[in-house]
């Protein structure tokens, strides 16, 4: 699987069967409890290399827990390489919410102002269409908020809305974390009507969601007098 192949057409939403989180359990083995004790204490892609090639050896290269490890370090370290995330991650069988999670966050990760990379939004939002019709592990509150964040800095509308209501089907709607999220993404695609929708029918407000709209309403402000 790469994501490269995956074809945007619209975010799907399939029902889920319940889910197989195929993560097996971890050895008891000494060999194992060493080297996922080692993988903690990785510093650069040289270690854990080493370490992968021991995961191998020990039979747990389809481990999402073993695989986990090394795709963490690769695609959030800044001493990691996400290519070699990437390629961590295509080899693994059954991908469950974690592993997809920490790709998303490793894509958006690649941005910065100096160098954009718009394609990084959207490939995220296309693997995240690839969870919806391939994973048996359905999205968690840990997976909207890097959406969200893709949906905002690709300008594209539609997902948006389309995020929005996901967070709501899969049950995540009174989440303060991913509420915020969803108003700083509104935010940032300068729609302030949906932002203040989603303020409104948030449960319990914090100041996180009052900054988001106190810095866009005087956006907005300043915006009309300089018209």
């Amino acid at each position: 699987m790469s994501s490269t192949e995956l074809l945007y057409g619209g975010i799907g939403s399939p029902p889920y069967p319940n889910p197989e989180r195929g993560r097996a359990s971890s050895s008891s083995s000494s060999s194992s409890s060493s080297t996922f004790h080692g993988l903690k204490r990785c510093s650069n892609m040289r270690e854990l290399k080493q370490y992968h090639s021991q995961i191998i050896r020990l039979g747990l290269s389809a481990d999402n827990n073993a695989s986990s490890r090394l795709i963490k370090f690769c695609a959030l370290s800044k001493n990691g390489d996400f290519s070699y995330a990437l390629k961590l991650f295509d080899t693994i069988p059954h991908p469950d919410a974690f592993l997809y999670n920490l790709i998303f966050k490793g894509y958006l990760l690649q941005v910065s102002p100096s160098s954009p990379l718009p394609r990084h939004h959207r490939i995220t939002l296309l693997l995240y269409s690839h969870m919806l019709q391939h994973s048996a592990s359905p999205p968690n509150s840990f997976t909207f908020p890097s959406l969200a964040r893709a949906c905002g800095l690709s300008n594209n509308v539609g997902a948006a809305k389309q995020i929005h209501a996901h967070l709501f089907k899969f049950g995540f709607g009174a989440d303060a974390c991913c509420s915020n999220n969803l108003i700083h993404m509104y935010v940032s695609l300068g729609k302030l009507r949906e932002a203040r929708r989603v303020f409104d029918a948030m449960p319990r407000r914090d100041s996180v969601s009052c900054v988001f709209l106190v810095i866009a309403s005087m956006d907005e402000d300043r915006k009309m007098i300089l018209q």
